[in-house]
């Protein structure tokens, strides 16, 4: 019963993932949005809530390095599993923008999170410069790809 589950489930993914995909192009097109900034905001989010949960249940149980384990787990899948397997299917073009802002602040927030980490505690403080971060960002975000929209026109 188990297997039928986990087929199932990987069904129901796939499917979800390919309407999630779909919708994302749709949105960019409709509101003239570059995927890119679709893709960090959009699909991150809608693909980090069962993470979130997980974690946020984790911590709640008591289990906070479970939470912390999801956290990095997550950002080396993403980046060893998903990107590489699909620069190996398909050549992945960077853009110039991407390689000045978008790494240097992955980087960033990664040795951000290594020193947070050092003294063996996360503060709510600290939580709370990842969350204004995130909000940040994304304002930035869509400020340039509307800045970009307004220089076509």
């Amino acid at each position: 019963m188990e297997y039928v589950l986990l087929i199932g489930g990987l069904i129901i993914l796939i499917i979800a993932g390919e309407l999630l995909v779909r919708g994302a192009v749709g949105v960019a097109m409709k509101f003239n949005i570059p995927t890119l900034v679709i893709g960090m905001t959009i699909v991150s989010f809608g693909t980090s809530v069962p993470e979130l949960l997980v974690s946020l249940q984790a911590a709640l149980d008591g289990h906070p390095e479970l939470a912390i384990g999801n956290v990095i787990g997550s950002n080396i899948a993403n980046l060893a599993l998903v990107l590489g397997l699909t620069a190996i299917i398909l050549p992945i073009t960077v853009k110039r923008s991407t390689l000045r802002v978008d790494w240097p602040i992955m980087m960033a927030v990664t040795v951000l999170f290594y020193i947070f980490i050092l003294n063996k505690n996360i503060e709510w403080y600290e939580g709370l410069i990842f969350v204004l971060g995130i909000i940040g960002f994304n304002f930035f975000m869509f400020w340039k790809a509307k800045k970009k929209i307004l220089k076509k026109i």
